[in-house]
């Protein structure tokens, strides 16, 4: 694929799937997203989607935009090469990072999880960052002590394992009670939970609209005065800030970082407390690590004042602020794109969240609630019809 244009010289996108992988069912064997994807089953199992060559095809059109600004940058990039095979292994690099480690995991990897199935058949997922929420929310569904405790931390690390060898005790749980009871459990006890929706159900709601938005500026874009970028590293010179938590902001700013950018994060007093996430090398957390290696830290405040202002004074020297605070947090701090742009009008200011509020009563933005009620989990997951009984 090639991109021209009146000004700029174009750019040719190469996609391979890689040296052993032929298709999606062979690149999913050979990067291990089979082997990660079919850890709450006991055995690799494919994802029912073609996963490694979106992601190879979202890389490459990342790839040629990034040439096409170090062309404007006066760069003489002219290709960028991506294999479908490396796109999957960036895609399970954290958990790569995990099983090299010196250390041994924070929770046992071993078959079970979730969703859970409600008496009267309604498959669903259950959401809470509380202990107390969690606790409480068994507890009204009957489930014994001893569960509820030993079912938190497998619970808890989730993310992290892809799997959640819950006790028994808890699926029985969910299993003697009707769905509309369950929900009630959740709103008494500030837990979450979001039935699994089918695919043609979301399209029937999807208002057409892409997954982005994007805001122009009037500022024309002058350049960060560094000289053009290398060839194999089209953004270098270029300088993001990122105040990110969890996943989705690092693993974008590491993308930019990958394509030469600075990135710089944005850490609260005492640095980011994922650092300390188990397994660790050498002290730090593998999974941290694999997302965050090379970026430099500052630690700010931001609860502070006096440290929002010197956050606003680093996006002035910037080229991006990447965050992805929850919603409204942001012009509560007065740190939004309209507050940063005041003092750097060619900012590029990116958000990502959960939803962007598109849906009305949508349930928290975190991974497992958006497969569940976009129609991801359902289509991806352990078929409804045989849920997951340990």
């Amino acid at each position: 694929m090639t991109v021209v244009g009146a000004e700029y010289g174009g750019i040719t996108a190469r996609l391979t799937w890689g040296e052993r992988a032929v298709d999606e069912a062979t690149a999913q064997a050979a990067t291990g997203i089979m082997a990660v994807h079919g850890r709450r089953d006991g055995s690799p199992r494919g994802l029912a989607a073609d996963y490694a060559a979106t992601a190879a095809g979202v890389l490459t059109v990342q790839g040629m935009l990034a040439g096409l600004l170090a062309q404007a940058r006066g760069s003489r990039v002219t290709s960028t090469e991506v294999s479908v095979e490396r796109a999957g292994l960036l895609a399970v690099s954290q958990y790569l990072a995990a099983a090299g480690a010196e250390e041994a995991e924070a929770a046992e990897i071993a078959p079970g999880g979730p969703p859970f199935t409600s008496a009267d058949g309604v498959a669903f997922e259950l959401e809470t960052l509380d202990p107390g929420a969690w606790a409480a929310f068994w507890r009204t569904l009957d489930a014994p002590a001893d569960g509820i405790r030993r079912g938190w931390r497998p619970f808890q690390f989730r993310y992290a394992t892809a799997c959640a060898p819950f006790p028994p005790e808890l699926h029985a749980s969910a299993r003697g009670h009707r769905w509309e009871r369950v929900r009630e459990a959740a709103r008494s006890s500030g837990a979450e939970v979001c039935a699994l929706h089918k695919l043609a159900d979301r399209a029937a709601e999807h208002d057409g609209a892409t997954p982005w938005q994007l805001t122009a500026h009037d500022a024309s874009y002058s350049g960060s005065g560094a000289p053009p970028p290398r060839t194999d590293a089209p953004l270098a010179g270029l300088t993001v800030l990122e105040a990110g938590r969890r996943i989705q902001a690092p693993l974008t700013a590491h993308l930019l970082g990958l394509l030469g950018a600075e990135v710089v994060r944005i850490e609260p007093p005492g640095g980011d407390p994922l650092r300390g996430m188990p397994p660790a090398c050498s002290g730090v957390s593998a999974r941290w690590l694999a997302l965050n290696r090379g970026k430099k830290a500052v630690e700010v405040d931001i609860k502070s004042a006096a440290d929002r202002e010197r956050l606003r004074a680093m996006a002035a020297d910037a080229d991006v602020f990447l965050h992805n605070w929850a919603p409204g947090k942001a012009a509560a701090l007065g740190l939004d794109h309209e507050d940063l742009s005041a003092g750097n009008p060619a900012l590029v200011y990116a958000y990502t969240s959960g939803w962007a509020d598109r849906l009305s009563g949508a349930p928290m933005g975190t991974d497992f609630m958006v497969q569940a009620r976009t129609g991801v989990g359902r289509r991806c997951g352990r078929p409804t019809s045989h849920p997951y009984r340990p």
